[in-house]
Order: C-alpha cells, then structure tokens, then sequence
C-alpha cells in the first residue's frame, strides 16, 4: 500500500505559476492541509472539486479560461474506467472515504 501525500498548505487555486492567492472557501487564506490517501485518483478528485468550489466562489475574480477549463476531468474517469487506478466522482462522495481532521 502506498500513501499519496498532497501539500495544500499554501495551494494555488488560480495556476501554479505565480503566487498563491487567497482562498474563499477554507476558514484562513489559505488551505492550511495536507490532503492524503491511498487512492491517487480519489485524492485528485477531492483536490479537484476544491478548485473548483474555490473558482466558483471567486466569482468574477477566477479568469475565464480558468472557469471553462476546470470541468475538464476526463483524465480522472480514464483513469478510473481504462485503467483501473481508482475511484473518480464527486461530492458529496459516496465511495471516497473523505474525512476531515483539525489540528
């Protein structure tokens, strides 16, 4: 078995090249978590569907392109239905065991 580790401490909902921008969605500006699984696509899709709450929280602050690009996920059915790698749906999930933890 092998644990996935994802670092959203900072987390880039905008693109990965300049700096983070502050988040909506999450309690501070940032996410401030660790994202973490055994099924590599069941944590893309959870990191995924918080792009996209974010983005759609953003409002008219997320870019166009960004809005029209974030409900391209067919990678993550491929995965799932041609290659077996794991679980791709989301929330409110009913095969990912999502759980949340405070610190």
């Amino acid at each position: 078995m092998r644990v996935n580790i994802a670092d959203a401490l900072f987390a880039n909902w905008h693109n990965n090249v300049w700096a983070p921008r502050p988040w909506k969605t999450f309690p501070e500006e940032s996410p401030n978590s660790l994202i973490m699984g055994t099924d590599p696509v069941a944590l893309d899709s959870v990191m995924l569907d918080h792009i996209i709450e974010e983005i759609e929280a953003q409002g008219d602050n997320a870019p166009e392109w960004l809005k029209k690009n974030s409900g391209n996920h067919g990678f993550l059915k491929y995965a799932m239905d041609e290659l077996g790698l794991g679980i791709h749906e989301h929330a409110p999930y009913k095969r990912i065991d999502y759980r949340t933890f405070e610190a």
